[in-house]
């Protein structure tokens, strides 16, 4: 026989083959697909990335089951970046994370965006607000329909969803836990 060929893993009317390599070949995929999600759900999560989204961008990092604190003792996951020659940060990088995806990032954003407003004569919700911006503000006028408010939120978004690609891609994660008064 050749090393390809394949052969039954039993004689029993089982629902999968072992090839020569000792490879299984499931001939029931969503079988399989059901069996290891089961087992998905009944193991706890060692691979996990948290992110909090509150002043400014926090993160955790849990890997086999251990939690990881780099060299100095922290993780700076509001400090990778996320827009390359982006907006300044006061740690010295441009286009960090926490410049799109913080309170204080996203409230910068929607300042830009009255900014761009003013210029082009264009009404935005965002400067009616009596006082100080604040993040919450944002997000409401985005769900009242206000269109600058709701590109705000979008880019905020869309930097949120480089940021957890990246994490996906660097710690391959069983899962990214978004938390922080950002997030809800």
């Amino acid at each position: 026989k050749s090393d390809s060929a394949e052969k039954p893993a039993s004689s029993s009317s089982s629902s999968s083959v072992t090839n020569a390599n000792g490879h299984s070949n499931d001939r029931h995929p969503s079988e399989s697909k059901k069996k290891k999600k089961k087992k998905r759900e009944q193991e706890p999560v060692k691979d996990l990335v948290l992110l909090t989204l509150g002043t400014g961008v926090g993160a955790g990092l849990i890997l086999a089951g251990n939690l990881v604190s780099g060299a100095t003792g922290t993780i700076e996951g509001g400090h990778h970046i996320v827009c390359q020659g982006g907006k300044p940060c006061p740690c010295g990088q441009r286009g960090c994370m926490e410049q799109y995806c913080s309170a204080t990032g996203v409230v910068g954003l929607a300042k830009d965006a009255i900014k761009r407003c003013k210029e082009c004569g264009t009404a935005t919700a965002l400067s009616k607000h009596g006082g100080p911006l604040t993040c919450k503000q944002v997000f409401e006028d985005a769900l009242s329909g206000d269109e600058t408010a709701l590109g705000v939120v979008k880019e905020m978004c869309h930097y949120l969803a480089v940021g957890c690609i990246n994490f996906m891609r660097i710690v391959d994660p069983a899962v990214i836990v978004l938390a922080g008064g950002g997030a809800e």
